[in-house]
């Protein structure tokens, strides 16, 4: 509806000043057409405004005009934006995709519709995002270069995962699609792998997000920065959700020392998750079962921070989430409270996919701690649900987790047992899981109860076994806890005040209470 004349006038080969002259007499004497104010050009000239006065006019003239004729204006109107643009091109890429499509070059309108594409990420307009990828690709379907294809892909799948859950099969589909074209050379082909890589995380398919992971350590070694922090972030994270505490903690150190000199060049906003704050997330939750509170809660508002300045929403929810599970380890539920209630306001502000999981069954625990036990337990065990009908089955362990406590403190015994053990099964499915030994200590707890102080005894010693070789003190903490505060063989005081200690001045409700438990110890 609106053009300038110093394009128009390259276009149509006509000396710039003559033909400003005819449409500032054009404004005058007919109605369809007005002066809209001028312009600077990337070169410093100034170039005048024009703007139809209704799109009917512009329609009419547009199709009295040959088809050929059309088609070859289009392509040189292109050329003279792109040239009156210069740098800033990339913000005319919509106008310039059009104008390409419409002159027949695809692949030049699939280069633009690219820029599009990143730049609606940017702004977190998923919808057209993804429509620019999608129109690219189909546009120029079997014409494009594998790195332009790839980038395209990857746009499409980061696009899917603002609008579904990562384990959605439409997001899975996409990234398979991306990691088909095998473009390894492309600069896209890091996030490829990323974005896999989540989708089988939260599927809690861990052998082959492990695999991508290799994949990603192994391309790394070519010395390419973003390779070797999502490869190093990307390993970290999954062992620590397997429970490789001491594993996951060298990774995601690595990682944060190639964040720390490469970040500033890697966009967020085109990643599933931003690198810097899914490394910090994991980090945060690796130092807190290590035996470093302070840094732990530390690293976990950095996260939510850093996601929050680069408005990176889906990383934001990533990070108030390990934030929040930090917390309930911490036994801080108001906080938990506080914590779940941001992230879903984060998820409604954005038009972020609502399926319940987490962040929910958190929310539920908190309402349970705070005195809503029935309202409490229903929202977790939805959560759960939706969680299982969603294949977002990396949380699970710590749903059953949670859900233990929460049923003792409403006196469900019977349903904290099943807990227990379905949690148990579903961890040792999974190839082993963070919270298998709290889990295992809660069984030991749960027989101890019921009498069965042999079978209890054999549980707290296998809880113990598992978190030292873990690297988790925190569950060793908390199994040896139990064992002290029930008399079990198993208990030793001397190693529970010596892992107190890591937890020294540590605020939290729960390390008040098991240093109740060690002040008491013979």
């Amino acid at each position: 509806m609106e053009f300038l004349d110093l394009p128009l006038a390259e276009v149509l080969g006509t000396p710039a000043d003559a033909l400003q002259a005819l449409l500032d007499d054009a404004t005058r004497r007919v109605g369809w057409l007005r002066s809209a104010g001028a312009r600077p050009l990337a070169d410093g000239r100034i170039a005048s405004r024009y703007a139809f006065g209704h799109t009917m006019y512009r329609q009419v003239l547009l199709e009295s005009v040959p088809a050929a004729q059309k088609m070859q204006w289009h392509r040189q109107w292109a050329a003279a934006l792109a040239t009156a643009y210069a740098a800033a091109a990339p913000d005319m890429a919509a106008e310039l995709a059009l104008h390409f499509e419409r002159g027949q070059l695809p692949t030049s309108a699939a280069e633009q519709l690219a820029i599009v594409s990143a730049r609606a990420l940017e702004r977190g307009a998923a919808h057209e995002a993804l429509a620019a990828a999608r129109r690219a690709l189909a546009l120029a379907a079997g014409q494009l270069a594998p790195a332009l294809e790839l980038e395209l892909r990857v746009l499409e799948g980061v696009a899917l995962t603002r609008l579904h859950v990562v384990a959605d099969p439409e997001v899975a589909a996409a990234f398979g699609r991306a990691l088909a074209l095998r473009a390894e050379q492309a600069p896209a082909w890091t996030r490829a792998l990323q974005g896999a890589w989540w989708v089988h995380c939260a599927r809690g398919e861990f052998a082959q997000a492990r695999a991508l992971a290799g994949e990603m350590k192994r391309l790394a070694l070519a010395g390419d920065a973003g390779q070797g922090l999502a490869s190093r972030t990307a390993e970290g994270f999954v062992q620590i959700l397997q429970g490789d505490t001491r594993g996951g903690l060298a990774e995601l150190e690595a990682a944060q020392d190639i964040h720390a000199r490469e970040g500033l060049r890697l966009a967020p906003s085109q990643f599933v998750q931003d690198p810097g704050v899914a490394l910090e997330s994991g980090l945060a939750l690796a130092c807190w079962l290590s035996g470093q509170p302070r840094r732990a809660r530390e690293l976990a508002q950095h996260a939510a921070a850093r996601a929050a300045c680069n408005r990176h929403a889906l990383s934001e929810t990533t990070a108030l989430s390990a934030q929040a599970i930090l917390h309930a380890f911490a036994r801080e539920f108001d906080t938990v409270y506080e914590l779940t209630e941001r992230l879903l306001a984060v998820i409604r502000e954005h038009g972020l996919p609502t399926g319940r999981s987490d962040f929910a069954w958190l929310h539920g625990r908190a309402l349970v701690a705070r005195g809503l036990v029935q309202e409490g337990l229903r929202e977790m065990r939805e959560a759960a649900e939706s969680a299982e009908e969603l294949g977002m089955r990396f949380g699970l362990c710590g749903y059953h987790h949670h859900h233990v406590q929460a049923c003792l403190e409403a006196g469900q015994v019977a349903q904290a047992r099943a807990s227990a053990e379905a949690g148990i099964a579903l961890a040792t499915r999974l190839g082993g899981h963070m919270v298998l030994p709290g889990l295992l200590a809660q069984r030991a707890d749960l027989l101890a109860m019921a009498g069965e102080e042999e079978a209890a005894t054999e549980a707290i010693r296998a809880a113990l076994e598992l978190a030292r070789a873990n690297g988790s003190a925190f569950f060793e903490l908390l199994a040896l806890a139990g064992a002290q505060q029930r008399r079990n063989p198993a208990s030793d005081p001397a190693r529970l005040r010596e892992l107190l200690a890591l937890y020294e001045g540590d605020p939290s409700p729960r390390i008040a209470e098991i240093r109740a438990v060690a002040s008491v110890a013979p």
